[in-house]
């Protein structure tokens, strides 16, 4: 029985860490243990890391990152999001209450500063 676990990473040198930890984990249990959770954390939209028997990147019926429920993408244009907690405060305040929109929106070059959809 596998101890309630939660594995998060950032980046994408995690999806392979994730990947054999999936493989790892159905050579043990044949399943993943309720109350064992990956999340992969990273800037491309779709996790792309597969492990396959005996730990061969690729191989048919390999153990992937799984896009709907272990990978979330961290991406898209901050700026629009500024604007959008500048106008309505009330509508995100668990970031208005830190985030000075109004000063980012105006520091030179903010357009660029926050635009993850080109990547980290």
């Amino acid at each position: 029985m596998a101890r309630p676990t939660l594995v998060v990473g950032v980046g994408g040198t995690v999806q392979w860490v994730l990947a054999h930890t999936k493989k790892n984990l159905f050579d043990s249990y044949g399943k993943i243990p309720e109350g064992v959770r990956l999340l992969s954390l990273d800037t491309t939209r779709a996790p792309s890391a597969t492990v396959g028997g005996w730990g061969n990147v690729g191989d048919d019926g390999g153990r992937v990152v799984d896009l709907g429920s272990e990978h979330v993408w961290v991406g898209g244009d901050a700026y629009d999001y500024a604007i959008s907690i500048r106008d309505r405060p009330d509508k995100f305040p668990h970031l208005a209450s830190w985030f000075d929109a109004d000063w980012f929106l105006r520091t030179p070059g903010a357009r660029g500063l926050l635009n993850l959809t080109i990547g980290a």
